[in-house]
C-alpha cells in the first residue's frame, strides 16, 4: 500500500503531487510506524515527500510513480528487503540516489548497500543529526557514510575503511 504524504493535514505547505521547485522530492520506505513518522518530521522542512510506504515491492511501485530526487529506505522490510528493492530500482533507474536508514550496521550490508549503488548509508541512531546531511549530499552525487557506519568499521569520520579488509 502507497501511503502518499499529505502536509496539508499535517500542517506543512509541501504538496503531495510533486516537487517543489528548488526542493528535493522524495520517497520513504520504513515497516516502523514510529520509525517512518520520524523521517517525515526529519524531512519535510527541506524536501517534498511524495510517497511513504512499507515495503520494498510498494518502494519499487513508488519510485516507478514519482520519480523522486532521493529515494530513503530502511534495508529489513518485509516483501521485499531495501537492498532487493535497490537492485530492481538501480536497473531501472540507474541515476537513482538511494540513502539507506537502518540499524543493521554490519559491514558486510554497508560494503553490500554502497556496492549496489546506494550513495548513503544512516544508521538510524545517527537519523537526528545526519539524515537531512546524507540527503543532501545524495543529491550532489557525493557517498554519504554516518558516524555509526564509519564505527562499524572501527574507523572515525573522516577516515576511509578498509574495504578490502586488509586484501592488496
Amino acid at each position: 500500500m502507497v501511503i502518499r504524504f499529505d502536509a496539508a493535514a499535517s500542517g506543512g505547505s509541501t504538496p503531495s503531487c510533486g516537487a517543489t521547485k528548488g526542493r528535493t522530492s522524495v520517497v520513504i520506505a520504513e515497516d516502523s510506524g514510529l520509525m517512518s513518522a520520524r523521517l517525515q518530521m526529519l524531512l519535510a522542512q527541506d524536501c517534498d515527500l511524495l510517497a511513504i510506504v512499507t515495503n520494498g515491492r510498494e518502494l519499487v511501485h513508488a519510485v516507478r510513480t514519482h520519480q523522486p530526487d532521493v529515494i530513503v529506505s530502511d534495508i529489513d522490510m518485509p516483501e521485499m528487503t531495501g537492498l532487493e528493492a535497490a537492485r530492481v530500482i538501480l536497473q531501472e533507474h540507474a541515476e537513482a540516489r538511494i540513502v539507506f536508514v537502518t540499524a543493521l550496521l554490519d559491514p558486510a550490508i554497508i560494503k553490500a548497500a554502497l556496492s549496489l549503488g546506494a550513495l548513503g548509508f544512516v544508521g538510524k541512531r545517527d537519523a537526528g543529526r545526519e539524515l537531512v546531511s546524507a540527503v543532501r549530499s545524495c543529491v550532489d552525487g557525493k557517498i554519504y557514510v554516518s558516524a555509526s557506519g564509519w564505527n562499524a568499521f572501527g574507523q572515525t569520520v573522516g577516515q576511509r575503511p578498509d574495504w578490502n579488509d586488509g586484501e592488496q
